[in-house]
């Protein structure tokens, strides 16, 4: 069986076996076309087998692959061709993965989240309030701010939030059942009573588009509202509202994480918030609070006061 016709099979068992999302299967058949194209311009235009890959093509690979994209994206990309082969020798396609005993090193980018200032936050959403009391206020204005009442009030990715249905969302009991990564379900509350009355106010409004499509976020057609319209929709209105910067849905999903950790808020809680499986993931914003604590309490600190070094030598 020919390379081609092998992966098309690791896909299959991925897709019925593993059960793997449609956006999980996309990712992988992206990565393994990308490595299907570097065999055929490494080994030669001759049918490449599965048992053609050593460890020799896949250190060139990863050289490759470690100049042109960042560590995150690399160990993915990995992470799927140590699944296929893998794949491989279950199925008897080859003896043994040239993954075994191969050791991989990355080392591990530190990124810190990029969040939006409260300053900024706070007048963004002034801006929205004061449009929504003029004469240009309108029902798609309202499903604006709600939208952006909800990702800052919940933290929620933009894809759960515009994945949400109509029976997520219990606005009596202010709370919302998102459906996270790997299937994972939650249910978050909405403690802010402003968000949940714009939430309120926009599903009057639109109660009976929501119900004929079943979806909680609608767009003009009466349609499941997407995340690049949301995207499009924040950019808009953080260019109205004079903020001069660039603002993305994920940027105020980190800014929520990022105020409530240097807020107090238990690490627990924001992991259960954020929807991240592990809790390493969550402690990035506990650095995030260490490099702010430093600036604010670097120039105050009574030790700056104490120079020696320089008392020395004056002496």
């Amino acid at each position: 069986m020919n390379f081609s016709r092998a992966v098309e099979g690791f896909l299959f068992h991925c897709s019925i076996e593993r059960n793997l999302s449609e956006k999980s299967l996309k990712a992988y058949r992206i990565d393994l076309m990308q490595f299907r194209t570097f065999l055929k311009e490494y080994l030669g235009d001759a049918e490449v087998l599965p048992a053609d890959v050593n460890r020799d093509v896949l250190r060139t690979y990863l050289q490759r692959l470690t100049a042109q994209y960042k560590v995150k994206t690399v160990r993915r990309k990995i992470a799927v061709l140590h699944s296929l082969f893998g794949f491989f020798e279950q199925e008897d396609m080859i003896v043994v993965s040239p993954f075994r005993k191969m050791r991989i090193s990355l080392n591990k980018e530190k990124v810190l989240p990029r969040a939006v200032g409260m300053q900024k936050i706070r007048k963004l959403f002034a801006y929205l309030y004061r449009q929504k009391t003029s004469e240009q206020a309108n029902p798609v204005l309202l499903r604006d701010i709600a939208v952006l009442e909800l990702l800052f009030a919940t933290g929620v990715r933009v894809s759960e939030a515009v994945s949400l249905q109509v029976a997520d969302v219990d606005l009596r009991s202010a709370k919302v059942c998102v459906m996270g990564k790997g299937s994972r379900e939650r249910v978050l509350p909405i403690c802010s009573k402003e968000s949940l009355e714009s939430l309120k106010e926009y599903a009057h409004e639109y109660q009976e588009q929501m119900e004929s499509c079943d979806s909680f976020f609608v767009n003009r057609d009466g349609r499941r509202l997407s995340a690049q319209s949301v995207r499009f929709m924040l950019k808009k209105h953080v260019a109205d509202a004079g903020l001069g910067i660039h603002v993305t849905p994920h940027m105020l999903r980190h800014t929520v994480a990022t105020e409530l950790v240097g807020n107090g808020a238990d690490i627990r809680h924001v992991q259960h918030l954020l929807g991240h499986s592990s809790i390493v993931t969550t402690q990035i914003y506990t650095h995030v609070d260490s490099a702010s604590t430093r600036r604010i309490l670097t120039p105050k600190h009574p030790r700056k006061n104490l120079n020696f070094q320089q008392r020395r030598n004056e002496g």
